[in-house]
């Protein structure tokens, strides 16, 4: 008789505070991630990264760029071809500049549906569509994109048979490649069952299937978006043989699964712990590698992206008068968003890194070394905090400019206290001044 009310007073306290277990949930497992990190990174020397950093060459980075492109590329396709499964085809153009924001802005900050269908949102609903119709779609390209990570894991599999470095148990050759086959096999089966589109009710609602022809152009876009993606950060390892490039391209797929589903904002540390474990190459050279294929692949689409949006919404009230202040307020979220999350960034892959020699012992002479291996930790904490505040400030939620402010502030103490970063410590201030 008492375990039932027990039982909904439990469930009743869980609903009240989802939000805050969420986060918390979402900063337990950065905090594990960077954890994982610095393990995996314990033995190497900052000077090491540094080098490896500094050895990659320009050819390596164009390409890199390169892929980068085609990864995008494919990624608008997503909503051009789901636009015409939901019976509301609108020109590409509009299609990507759609798809672009909202993907460079669910990389980095997470929450793909929500930070993703709000940014669609902006866009679509100027070309006639309403909530409903920008839901379908991202459900459709939501499903393709796993859909291809399936696929790509199976092609792995299939191609290049063997266990990965992360995981504890070893299938056998012959099953692991007919999973490889028999998966994508099935799949097509399901494309072919429903070739001539239909619907499905989902929630309450209709969801259009697409055709085959639909379906597989939308799985095609899928592969080749998560081959240019994984292929740009594997042309930045280097001396890495082709033979290798099958287990990046499974690592890669893994370290993505990992990363959506721990929520963590641009899956910023369980992307690069998976990575790191998986490379059987010098941790310091695939750290190196990891740190520019964010500025390429995270960083450089995310700034490219907000300039766009600016862009957009200036030409949308070009010609009537408007105050200028009045098109930069709807694009603050965003610009605030990004600032704020590229701070957190920075902490924390400055926190990831060993410190300089010579700063620590500057720094020795000031402080004692526990204060400052917990001002490492609590500077990496605030990172992660930073990167919940980013998502917060793009969702205009309450208290996050001030909770931002903080962060900074206490940042850039912390910078100084972990490691005399005051190069560090002067963004955060800055950022902090510009909020």
């Amino acid at each position: 008789m008492t375990t039932r009310p027990f039982v909904i007073r439990i469930r009743d306290w869980i609903a009240h505070r989802r939000g805050m277990l969420i986060a918390l949930a979402v900063l337990i497992v950065a905090v594990l991630g960077f954890a994982a990190i610095h393990k995996l990174t314990a033995e190497i020397r900052l000077s090491e990264v540094r080098a490896a950093f500094s050895a990659l060459g320009w050819s390596q980075l164009s390409v890199a760029i390169g892929l980068t492109v085609v990864s995008y590329i494919a990624l608008t396709f997503y909503d051009s071809i789901a636009l015409k499964v939901i019976g509301h085809p609108l020109p590409w153009r509009t299609a990507a500049v759609a798809s672009f924001t909202s993907y460079t802005i669910s990389h980095n900050l997470g929450l793909a549906m929500l930070t993703g269908g709000s940014a669609r949102y902006r866009v679509y609903s100027r070309a006639g569509l309403d909530e409903a119709a920008v839901a379908r779609v991202v459900l459709i390209a939501g499903v393709t994109f796993w859909a291809g990570v399936i696929t790509v894991a199976c092609l792995s599999m299939a191609i290049h048979p063997g266990t990965l470095p992360i995981v504890k148990w070893t299938m056998p050759p012959l099953l692991e490649r007919s999973v490889g086959i028999v998966i994508p096999l099935v799949m097509l089966g399901i494309v072919l069952r429903h070739r001539q589109g239909g619907s499905i009710g989902l929630l309450g609602w209709r969801l259009p299937l697409p055709n085959w022809r639909q379906a597989l152009a939308l799985l095609l876009v899928s592969t080749v978006d998560l081959a240019a993606a994984s292929a740009a950060l594997f042309v930045l390892l280097p001396n890495a043989s082709p033979e290798l490039y099958p287990v990046l391209f499974l690592g890669y797929a893994v370290a993505i699964v990992v990363a959506l589903i721990s929520h963590v904002p641009g899956g910023l540390g369980v992307f690069e712990a998976v990575i790191i474990a998986t490379m059987p190459q010098d941790n310091a050279t695939v750290l190196a590698a990891l740190l520019a294929y964010r500025i390429i692949y995270y960083v450089a689409p995310l700034i490219l992206a907000a300039v766009l949006m600016a862009f957009h919404e200036g030409r949308q009230w070009r010609g009537r008068g408007t105050d200028p202040l009045a098109i930069a307020l709807p694009l603050a979220p965003l610009l605030l968003g990004v600032l704020v999350f590229l701070s957190g960034a920075m902490l924390l892959v400055s926190g990831a890194l060993p410190a300089a020699p010579g700063r620590m012992d500057t720094l020795a002479t000031i402080l004692p070394l526990p204060i400052s291996e917990m001002a490492h930790v609590a500077a990496s904490l605030v990172g992660v905090m930073l990167l919940l505040v980013a998502l917060g400030l793009y969702r205009r939620l309450d208290g996050a400019f001030w909770a931002a402010r903080t962060l900074l502030v206490a940042g850039a103490l912390l910078s100084i206290a972990k490691g005399l970063d005051y190069e560090e410590a002067t963004i955060l201030l800055l950022t902090a001044a510009a909020l």
